[in-house]
């Protein structure tokens, strides 16, 4: 089996998953990404209850016991899976700066809303772990931090637009905008499987007013003569 195209790499992750230790040979570093893969696939397939130890062995061609050689249990194998994907979340909202920055800025918001949408229409793995409270509560408190990753990329990108570039306070704003399209996702595709429209036009609506608060109130008063 392929690594799930688009991805990180086995390297992106370790820092921020529970394991036993991770390969540092190239074979086991690929068996190891393997059973990712796979876990990835019986996951987006099958929902959750899908994924067994034993059947992860036999799908990915690898005996139990190599499994239980770099995971403890089941419940670390979906957080590493799961981890690869916020790693991801994270990348593609670095990819967006450029259009952050240039594009009009209903257009901008926009466009990063659809590209999260996406995310979430285009692997059902994602869909199901986030959705259905499939994370232990150390990958909970992993995906705060890292929040706090995206809230940074974001301020990093709206400080070079104009209208930005005095603003007072725009991290927090940038973290509670985050929070804010983190909760109206999840809802938009708890209501519907391809994401509720009309609440993703809401979301817009919501983040374009609430972020450009603070970049009208940056702008320098007029000069008076």
């Amino acid at each position: 089996m392929n690594h799930v195209q688009g991805l990180p790499d086995l390297a992106d992750i370790s820092p921020a998953v529970r394991h036993r230790r991770l390969p540092t040979q190239a074979r086991s570093r690929e068996r190891v990404q393997r059973l990712l893969d796979t876990a990835d696939a019986l996951i987006g397939a099958g929902g959750f209850g899908a994924l067994t130890v034993p059947l992860l062995a036999s799908t990915a061609r690898v005996p139990v016991g190599s499994i239980y050689q770099f995971f403890p249990d089941k419940s670390s194998v979906v957080d590493a899976v799961a981890s690869r994907y916020t790693q991801l979340f994270l990348e593609e909202l670095e990819q967006l700066t450029d259009r952050i920055v240039r594009l009009r800025w209903e257009v901008a918001v926009a466009t990063v809303i659809e590209q999260f949408a996406g995310m979430y229409r285009d692997h059902p793995t994602f869909c199901e772990v986030w959705l259905n409270g499939n994370l232990s509560p150390g990958a909970r408190e992993r995906e705060c931090r890292h929040n706090d990753e995206l809230a940074l990329v974001l301020s990093a990108a709206l400080s070079q637009r104009p209208e930005f570039r005095h603003a007072r306070r725009l991290h927090l704003a940038c973290r509670t905008a985050v929070e804010v399209t983190d909760g109206l996702l999840r809802y938009a595709f708890t209501l519907d499987p391809a994401g509720d429209q009309a609440t993703l036009n809401e979301l817009k609506r919501i983040l374009s007013g609430y972020l450009m608060h603070y970049g009208s109130q940056a702008r320098p008063a007029a000069k008076r003569f």
